[in-house]
């Protein structure tokens, strides 16, 4: 999951989205996105569905290292 947080940066950078309206959309905190970007927090079963929907991804391609 070390890699989890690399995924999410990227996933917004390549939407042109900062983390403010990126975390709005998906229904989480500003703070929470940075600190799941970051690697200091995990998410949840529930946030991790909320960002593969608005990342429009399996949440199995969350995982994967491109």
């Amino acid at each position: 999951m070390d890699n989890l947080g690399y995924k999410l940066r990227v996933l917004r950078y390549d939407r042109d989205i900062n983390q403010k309206d990126a975390a709005s959309q998906i229904g989480i905190s500003a703070n929470s996105l940075s600190y799941y970007e970051n690697n200091k927090r995990k998410p949840k079963r529930e946030v991790l569905k909320k960002l593969a929907a608005f990342y429009g991804i399996e949440i199995e391609e969350l995982f994967n290292i491109y």
